[in-house]
């Protein structure tokens, strides 16, 4: 895997922005926190654009976990977040969501925002995420394939994934050695979730000070995340192990 840090201007161009399109609130925080912490740093132009996270049902939940969204990103030191009007699959009545909407209006969509957000002259990067959609939601799967549009109008995008292999060895090394709370249910995910560890071209790896302030940011999305259950209750070891490198596939 190439170490993005000590790589960056060979794989970004010099003038760009980064547009990181999350499904729903706490995404960002399992993939993305530490690496949208090293941007920051780096005085890059960041903003979220959170596609399934606008009005639902539960109009109530919305408020809320938009609320935490703000909460966790400005403990990474960003506040640019855009909400589309797109509902989460698991709380919608309707056929208002990302994986009922055509990918190509959707990409049409984030790319007029993008124009409006992002300074003159600045190249836009695109976060999305792995063909598998991460654990197999179908508002990611969704996003996905948005990102594929992206590409095919030869925009750069870069897919936010998880070392499978790394996270699957783990839960079989951690049964009986740690709390049953503290290892995520395997029945929520689907059969091949994220991507081998082969598959990944790219990753970055966390500081002492990311890795403390990642755990902070799911923190805040108290109606997502408990403090003594998976991940916010590992020992600092174990969710160093799992949380301390962020992995991506750059298609060339």
């Amino acid at each position: 895997m190439i170490d993005i840090e000590s790589n960056f201007f060979k794989i970004f161009p010099k003038k760009c922005g980064f547009i990181f399109l999350h499904s729903h609130p706490d995404d960002e925080s399992f993939l993305n926190a530490g690496f949208i912490q090293f941007l920051v740093k780096f005085k890059k132009n960041v903003h979220i654009i959170y596609t399934s996270a606008g009005l639902v049902k539960n109009i109530q939940l919305t408020s809320q976990r938009q609320k935490e969204a703000y909460c966790a990103c400005n403990k990474l030191g960003l506040n640019q977040l855009v909400f589309l009007n797109y509902c989460d699959n698991l709380h919608s009545e309707s056929s208002d969501t990302i994986s009922t909407s055509n990918p190509k209006l959707v990409a049409n969509e984030i790319l007029k925002i993008t124009k409006e957000i992002l300074p003159e002259g600045t190249v836009p990067v695109f976060v999305s995420y792995d063909r598998n959609g991460g654990y197999g939601h179908v508002d990611h799967q969704a996003l996905h394939e948005i990102g594929k549009v992206l590409i095919s109008l030869n925009h750069l995008v870069i897919e936010s994934t998880m070392n499978r292999d790394l996270f699957f060895n783990w839960i079989k090394e951690a049964q009986g050695r740690i709390d049953a709370l503290l290892i995520p249910l395997r029945s929520y995910w689907s059969d091949n979730p994220w991507l081998q560890a082969k598959e990944i071209t790219h990753c970055y790896v966390l500081k002492k000070d990311e890795i403390e302030t990642k755990k902070q940011t799911l923190l805040a999305h108290k109606s997502q995340i408990h403090f003594n259950q998976f991940p916010a209750g590992l020992d600092e070891s174990d969710y160093q192990d799992i949380f301390g490198v962020e992995y991506f596939r750059i298609s060339k």
